[in-house]
């Protein structure tokens, strides 16, 4: 299997989201079990993050699906017509 760059930087941005909305998650709990340590004050550096790389994942989705004749995971027709 052949992966290329953008395909890539696409499997890094949204293994970037998932982990810093579970960290976003977790920030979140111990806020809510010890408010005084204030930690979502502290997450700005890791909510900047993850809405970085939720609009660059978006946009790379959203421009790979202007390609006609390529599906998603940039293979073949996309189960369209067979010649």
């Amino acid at each position: 299997m052949r992966r290329t760059v953008k395909g890539t930087i696409q499997r890094i941005l949204a293994h970037g989201c998932v982990i810093c909305g579970m960290v976003i998650v977790t920030f979140q709990i111990l806020d809510w079990y010890n408010p005084y340590m204030d930690f979502l004050g502290h997450a700005g550096a890791v909510l900047s993050l993850l809405c970085f790389c939720s609009v660059a994942s978006g946009f790379l989705y959203i421009f790979d699906e202007g390609h006609p004749g390529r599906d998603r995971h940039g293979r073949g027709n996309g189960g369209g017509e067979r010649r």
